[in-house]
């Protein structure tokens, strides 16, 4: 698993390359340009897929080599322990537990793949506040032998993922359905509506939204809706926030990072309610904090808003791979 994952980042750098809430009107605010947005450095180190909770904190999967081990930073930045991979035998043959990817529900209860005793065969694995484990769906991979990209989970407790396939839904009797296909690249907000990047044949990348449910599905900005001046780059990863709104992290040739905001304004029976896009910051790879109109970022691998709007991402470039976050 673990070559997988430095593959997917090695691809991303080489040549390209959450849980959101109910929708609701407004967003406090937006831009590079506004002189209260700021980058700041949450912690240093090889962190890989991060989430956060409705009190504050957040979680940060960091991949130890048969050692993988959840951390939980504070609204302080005070680092603890949250929970760790086990080591069993089998007979006299050491067994190592593997982890990727990390969503977390409105209970506080964190989710993660879970690849037991070095297979590639993905588990979905359950961690209580109290940091208790337990599978609460297993091999659910329907197409076999694909990598696990990104996870998220609905307010209606829906469990997503996808792979090299398309977007899959878990419904909560354990049957899974493909929603979309071809993207492994999303975010769920909890309504269950999924956004997602999609490539026209021009090579334009557009952002798209399906409904809840895999029912109609709109691009919402880029080429083919009514934002067609705005330029989407290779796109990484996807947030949603508490607003409804959805932030992209993207790369591009040229070794720029750029993270937008699509903001929504107002839900309608037409589907509609996207008003804007915005480029919350743009510059070089690069390591700097402060205000975000020359602040320098990397890569953002995994995004995700907490409940006060505030967005962290962790770093697919750089050294180490760092958690950043932007206040609005």
């Amino acid at each position: 698993m673990k070559q997988k994952i430095t593959y997917t980042i090695a691809a991303l750098l080489a040549f390209t390359f959450f849980l959101g809430g109910c929708k609701k009107d407004g967003f406090k605010k937006l831009g590079s340009n506004d002189s209260t947005l700021t980058v700041s450095t949450v912690a240093t180190g090889l962190y890989d897929y991060i989430t956060a909770d409705n009190s504050g904190n957040i979680y940060a999967l960091r991949l130890n080599y048969g050692a993988d081990t959840i951390y939980k930073f504070d609204a302080s930045g005070t680092k603890t322990l949250f929970y760790t991979a086990p080591t069993t035998m089998d007979h006299d043959t050491v067994v190592k537990h593997t982890m990727a990817c990390l969503t977390i529900d409105s209970l506080g209860n964190i989710y993660t793949i879970n690849y037991s005793g070095g297979t590639f065969v993905p588990n979905v694995m359950k961690i209580t506040a109290a940091g208790l484990a337990s599978i609460v769906y297993s091999n659910i991979t329907p197409y076999g032998g694909l990598q696990i990209q990104k996870i998220a989970v609905d307010g209606n407790g829906y469990f997503y993922f996808s792979d090299g396939h398309g977007i899959h839904t878990i419904f909560t009797n354990g049957n899974s359905e493909l929603v979309v296909t071809g993207v492994s690249t999303f975010a769920v907000d909890r309504k269950g509506d999924i956004f997602y990047p999609t490539t026209n044949s021009s090579g334009q990348t557009s952002i798209s939204e399906t409904f809840t449910g895999g029912g109609l599905s709109v691009i919402i900005a880029g080429p083919g809706s009514t934002q067609t001046s705005v330029t989407f780059n290779n796109v990484a990863s996807m947030a949603t926030d508490s607003y409804g709104n959805v932030f992209t992290g993207e790369v591009s040739g040229t070794n720029i990072a750029t993270i937008h905001l699509l903001k929504y304004t107002a839900y309608n029976p037409q589907k509609t309610g996207w008003q804007s896009v915005t480029t919350i910051i743009s510059s070089p790879f690069g390591h700097v904090d402060g205000p975000a109109a020359t602040a320098k970022i990397a890569v953002p691998f995994s995004m995700v808003t907490d409940a006060h709007e505030n967005l962290y991402f962790s770093e697919a470039t750089g050294n180490p791979a760092d958690i950043r976050k932007i206040s609005f």
